[in-house]
């Protein structure tokens, strides 16, 4: 089964697990309010009262990042910090970059200050995410219960934190050590261009598996929402305006994203009526216990269906 979201997105289910594939228009999984899935409904139900449907479904948790860089697998509740955090990952790979282009003295000095600085604030971050690792693994080896995988993966945890901590620092250490080849008067531009042009390969990967470890923990659901005809008798019987890839999600996060889908049905003259999920329907003017009762449901998800 395939449903489309916006061009060339689609969701597609499989053995009870959901896998999203994204356009490059928009983020995985559209976290934000798709208006031409609305304006499609509106067209094929002009004078339609209108439900809102809300589900999920799981999916393989795994962070990613494409050859042509296209990131995967991350939380975006819309708040904005995700896209922070790329913008920072691509500021920081700019700025580990040597173009051909001839660099002056005074450019190359401030790259390397640049480039230093943001290693020692990576430390401070490695060392406290190896302090959390090794405890989380002390914890669980010392538990008379816990799995051979789960200690496994917790001890690659503590082996991954480790290696980025000592790369962290011998990069700092060499490409700080430039800067005494930039003295004013006897300045070895080209020497030094040409040594941090042959760190960049490996500071690039280094930058990619660090922002890993910043971009955890990863998507594990995905909070579909859906929009249908209150008599489901002519197509399209229900189509799907938004997705919200999570890990763990707060009864009140979900009031406030269907609310905004529900002012973006309104502004686009739709008639929002109420809510359901499976076979409960709540009305937007039923009573907060009602309304409550269904969230605790939603915290099962249940089957997904469109």
């Amino acid at each position: 089964m395939q449903s489309a979201v916006c061009k060339r997105h689609t969701l597609s289910q499989s053995k009870g697990e959901c896998s999203i594939y994204s356009c490059s228009n928009c983020h995985p999984c559209c976290s934000h309010v798709l208006p031409e899935a609305i304006k499609e409904l509106k067209k094929a139900h002009p004078n339609g009262r209108f439900w809102l449907k809300v589900d999920a479904c799981d999916i393989k948790v795994a962070l990613q990042e494409s050859v042509k860089g296209k990131w995967d697998g991350d939380i975006d509740l819309g708040d904005g910090k995700l896209q922070e955090l790329r913008a920072e990952y691509d500021a920081r790979r700019t700025g580990a970059c040597i173009k051909d282009a001839v660099v002056t003295r005074d450019s190359l000095e401030l790259k390397i200050r640049n480039i230093v600085d943001a290693l020692k604030n990576d430390q401070g971050f490695l060392a406290d995410g190896l302090k959390q690792a090794d405890s989380a693994f002390q914890k669980k080896f010392n538990s008379p219960n816990a799995s051979q995988a789960m200690l496994k993966a917790l001890c690659w945890e503590r082996v991954e934190y480790n290696t980025l901590l000592q790369q962290s620092q011998a990069f700092c250490a060499t490409i700080d050590g430039l800067l005494t080849h930039l003295q004013p008067g006897c300045a070895r531009v080209q020497d030094v261009g040409s040594s941090l042009k042959d760190l960049q390969e490996d500071l690039q990967k280094y930058l990619r598996n660090l922002f890993v470890k910043k971009r955890q923990p990863a998507a594990t659901h995905v909070l579909a929402i859906l929009v249908s005809e209150e008599r489901r008798n002519k197509k399209p019987y229900a189509i799907p305006v938004q997705f919200v890839p999570y890990c763990s999600i707060r009864d009140q996060y979900i009031r406030d994203i269907t609310a905004k889908v529900k002012t973006e049905m309104v502004k686009m003259d739709l008639k929002p009526v109420g809510m359901f999920h499976g076979s409960m329907q709540v009305g937007f003017r039923e009573s907060h216990t009602e309304y409550a009762m269904m969230l605790e449901r939603l915290k099962a998800w249940g089957d997904y269906s469109l």
